[in-house]
C-alpha cells in the first residue's frame, strides 16, 4: 500500500462550528478516502491556525516530515485551502510534487495532483491557490473595515490592556471595563513616574515589591506610553477617542511622555559627572546658571558662566557653598502644627497602605479557600 499522510486545519472556531469540524468532517472524510484508494495513513497532522501567519508550525512540521522520509507518497487534504491561501506555501507544496515526487490529494475539490500532472488540473490547483488567497484578502479587508467603523464609535476592536478587561453586559453587549486593582497598579505606576524620580527599572522594582508582579522593563514602557489609560485608542499609528473609562489623567499621561522624551533631562556631556549643585543655582546678576568645574582633579569651585556678558563673577568652592545652604536651614523652622499636619497625613498614608494590603490578603486567602475546597469536594 501506499504510505500516505492526512492534513485537516480549520482557521477559527466558527469553521470548527460551522461546516469544516475536525473532528466530524474533515478527518472521517479523509480516512475513508484514503482506505477507498489504498492509502495506508502513517501520520495525521491535525490543527488549527491561520494561513496568514509568518510561521505556520505545524504545516512546516508536516513538509519537513514528507521531505524526511521517501517512502511517503501521498498527502491527503480536505480542499486547497486547507493546505494554503497564500503563494508562499503553494511554493512549498509544489516542491513537494515537483522536487519530491509527492502527489497531493484534494478530497471535496476531487483534484490530485502530482509531477506528472499537467494542463488543466495544473489550472485548476493554480486558480484555487490564487481564489483561496483572494478570499483571505477579503477576510483581512472586512476585518479592518469592522475595526475602523468599532474605532470611530470609541470602541475597542481587540483585548483590552493590563488595567480593563474584556466582559460582555447583561444587553450581550461587549465592554470593556476597568479592573480594580490591576487598575490601582497602573495609577500607581504613572504616579511614580510622573514624579521625576524613578527610572523604568525603579518602577519595576516597585512594582515587584508592592504587588508582587514580575512585569519586564519592556512590559514597564508599554504601560507608560499607553494612550488607552487616559481615552484615546492606538491603532495602526492613529489615534481614536474610546468610550470607557479614564484611570490616569490626560495631564498625568501628557507628563510621563515628557520625562520619556527626555524634555525634562538635561542633555550635557556633564551631566553625568557627580556635582551637588550642578544645574541648581543661577547668578543673582545676571540670572545664567552657576556652573561646576573641577582644578587640580579634586577641588571642585563653582561659577556664573557670564554667557549674557562679563561682570566680573567670583569663584567659590563646593564646601563653602554647603556651609552656607547649611547656615540658611539651620534658620528655617517648621510651624508646629505644619509638623502635626504632615504627622497625621503620613499616618495615614500608612493606614491606606496597611488596609491596601489587608484588603489584597483577604482576597487571595478567599480565592485560596475557594479552590481548596474545590479540590475537597472533587476528592
Amino acid at each position: 500500500m501506499t504510505k500516505a499522510v492526512i492534513l485537516a486545519r480549520v482557521s477559527t472556531q466558527k469553521q470548527e462550528k460551522e461546516g469544516l469540524s475536525l473532528k466530524d468532517i474533515q478527518l472521517p472524510v479523509l480516512r475513508d478516502y484514503a482506505l477507498d484508494k489504498g492509502l495506508s495513513v502513517e501520520q495525521e497532522f491535525v490543527f488549527s491556525e491561520t494561513a496568514d501567519r509568518k510561521i505556520r508550525k505545524k504545516f512546516e512540521e508536516m513538509v519537513d516530515y514528507v521531505k524526511a522520509n521517501e517512502d511517503i507518497k501521498a498527502i491527503v487534504a480536505y480542499r486547497v485551502d486547507r493546505i494554503t491561501r497564500n503563494f508562499r506555501d503553494a511554493v512549498l507544496i509544489d516542491d513537494l510534487r515537483l522536487i519530491f515526487n509527492k502527489e497531493i490529494h484534494f478530497v471535496y475539490d476531487r483534484l490530485v495532483i502530482s509531477k506528472d500532472t499537467k494542463g488543466r488540473d495544473i489550472q485548476d490547483w493554480d486558480l484555487k491557490v490564487f481564489l483561496a488567497k483572494q478570499y483571505l484578502n477579503r477576510l483581512k479587508e472586512d476585518a479592518s473595515n469592522s475595526a475602523l467603523s468599532m474605532l470611530k464609535n470609541g470602541l475597542l476592536p481587540g483585548k483590552a490592556p493590563f488595567g480593563y478587561q474584556n466582559t460582555i453586559l447583561q444587553d450581550k453587549k461587549k465592554w470593556v471595563i476597568a479592573e480594580p486593582f490591576e487598575t490601582t497598579v497602573v495609577q500607581k505606576m504613572y504616579e511614580w513616574y510622573g514624579s521625576g524620580c524613578s527610572s523604568l527599572l525603579k518602577i519595576k522594582e516597585m512594582v515587584k515589591e508592592t504587588f508582587n508582579l514580575n512585569f519586564s522593563n519592556g512590559y514597564v514602557d508599554y504601560i507608560l506610553k499607553n494612550p488607552f489609560y487616559c481615552g484615546d485608542i492606538l491603532y495602526d499609528g492613529e489615534l481614536y477617542p474610546h468610550a470607557y473609562e479614564c484611570i490616569v489623567s490626560r495631564e498625568l499621561f501628557d507628563r510621563v511622555q515628557a520625562i520619556k522624551n527626555g524634555y525634562m533631562k538635561k542633555h550635557s556631556k556633564f551631566a553625568g559627572l557627580p556635582y551637588l549643585y550642578r544645574a541648581l543655582i543661577q547668578c543673582a546678576d545676571c540670572g545664567c546658571l552657576i556652573t561646576p568645574e573641577k582644578k587640580k582633579g579634586k577641588y571642585v569651585y563653582y561659577h556664573c558662566t557670564e554667557y549674557n556678558g562679563k561682570h566680573g563673577a567670583q569663584w567659590i568652592r563646593e564646601e563653602e557653598l554647603t556651609n552656607q545652604f547649611a547656615q540658611l536651614f539651620k534658620s528655617l523652622q517648621i510651624p508646629k502644627d505644619v509638623v502635626e499636619e504632615i504627622t497625621a497625613l503620613l499616618r495615614e498614608s500608612h493606614k491606606d497602605k496597611t488596609q491596601f494590603h489587608r484588603t489584597m490578603l483577604e482576597g487571595y486567602q478567599k480565592e485560596y479557600k475557594k479552590y481548596q475546597t474545590r479540590i475537597e469536594k472533587m476528592y
